[in-house]
Formats: C-alpha cells, structure tokens, sequence
C-alpha cells in the first residue's frame, strides 16, 4: 500500500469521524435544549398567592396556594368554620400528596409537566369521585371543575 493511498485512507477516516462528532454534538445539543425546557416549564415561579373558595355541601374551604423564590409549591386550606387549618408542601418531582384533616376530608395536591397544580377535594370514607377539583395554572388563575359526588 502506498504512501499516498494510507494518507486518503486516513483523511476519509477523519472526515467520517468529524461527522460523528458533529452529530453527536448536534443530538447532545438538542437533548441538552429539551432538559431544559421541559425543567423550565415545570417551575412554578410564576404563581403568586391566590385565594379559592371551594363550595361542598357540608361547607367552605379557602384555599391558599402558590411559591416564591423557585421554592416548591405549598398549599394552605381551612374551613371557613375554622375547625381544620393544614399546611402542605409540595414533594420534589411533583408527587402527589394525601392528607386528611379533622373534618375527614382528604386533599390531593400533584403537579403536571405543564406547570399546573392540581387539588382535588373528597371525603375519607367515600369510594366516589372527588367534588372539587382546581386547577391552577402557571398565571395563577384558578379554574374549578368537577363537581358532583
């Protein structure tokens, strides 16, 4: 093999691995710009703290929610007839918390990849379909649906 087919050889060679580095940076890139959007969009700075009324049949819940300084969401609920009082906080990665207070009542609080909070509302020691839902958006504005038992 002679000199100058070695030297073509290798220069296909480096030519073939440039562009696999290049791709390689190219899929990184991308994969890198995505995290990051999606990280984005999963921090609830935005929401600033809001009041929700709540109305079931037995009463009122004013509900308190929303996050300052990149920290995680926590929420804040009683009963307008001043009963039950809790604090929730918000896991790391946006699990969905369970918490029952003395009016027997159970709060779901999850978060979505949207950036929206979710409380759901239902009694303790019934099997139906929560009566309350809010959705609050990354806007801070509240959206209820659900009702019904």
């Amino acid at each position: 093999m002679s000199l100058e087919s070695r030297v073509e050889r290798l220069e296909k060679e480096a030519r073939l691995w440039r562009r696999v580095a290049l791709t390689l940076g190219v899929v990184i890139a991308v994969v890198i710009g995505c995290s990051a959007k999606t990280v984005e969009r999963t921090k609830f700075d935005a929401i600033t703290v809001r009041r929700l009324r709540v109305v079931n049949s037995d009463s009122v819940l004013v509900a308190r929610f929303g996050c300052e300084n990149g920290e995680l969401p926590s929420l804040w609920m009683q009963d307008t007839s001043g009963t039950a009082s809790t604090n929730i906080t918000m896991e790391e990665g946006g699990t969905k918390i369970r918490l029952e207070n003395d009016q027997r009542r159970v709060v779901d609080l999850s978060a979505s990849a949207s950036g929206n909070l979710s409380l759901g509302f239902s009694k303790a020691d019934s099997n139906s379909a929560p009566y309350a839902e809010a959705i609050v958006g990354i806007d801070g504005k509240a959206k209820l649906k659900g009702f019904g038992r």
